[in-house]
């Protein structure tokens, strides 16, 4: 048996610490800097979740399998480019995830008009929390969160912005 010390333990735990904050962080951070793409995106997901997740799911599986193709030539740029596929999935679905977190927030702070910096820092950290529960929070919550985000990214982004009547 290979012993393991405290010092990797901590190493390990604090590394998983770090990436949950700045994951929460980047979904926040989102839905503050852009707020209409992020609630286009939460109006997306809290009116067609379905087709969110059916066109997240496929944009996911194919950056998954773009991934594995490239990282599978023995070139180092092809391997680059592999880094830069997932890295692009992961961020863009971290971004539309930002709506997901403005329609939970907004649901949670229902009739008090837009969610605080609190609250969505808050239910970032709670939906990132859910990543930890073993099993299903790695194989179902975590995908789930980002594949979500990503096709309300995408809907948020073709969708025709309503035209308003002008009061004169």
């Amino acid at each position: 048996m290979i012993p393991i010390t405290s010092a990797e333990v901590y190493a390990w735990f604090f590394v998983h610490l770090g990436v949950l904050l700045v994951a929460a962080a980047w979904m926040t951070v989102a839905a503050l800097m852009s707020p209409n793409i992020t609630r286009r995106c939460a109006e997306v997901i809290g009116g067609k979740p379905w087709r969110s997740f059916f066109l997240g799911f496929s944009l996911f599986f194919l950056g998954v399998i773009l991934f594995a193709a490239m990282n599978a030539i023995p070139f180092a740029g092809a391997k680059f480019i592999a880094v830069v596929i997932g890295l692009t999935v992961i961020l863009f679905g971290l971004f539309g995830a930002g709506g997901f977190v403005r329609c939970l927030a907004s649901r949670a702070t229902s009739g008090q008009g837009s969610p605080t910096v609190r609250s969505l820092y808050g239910i970032s950290l709670l939906v990132a929390l859910t990543w930890l529960l073993p099993l299903i929070g790695w194989f179902l919550a975590l995908p789930l969160t980002l594949i979500l985000g990503l096709g309300s990214l995408v809907l948020s982004r073709s969708r025709k912005p309503k035209l308003e009547a002008v009061a004169e």
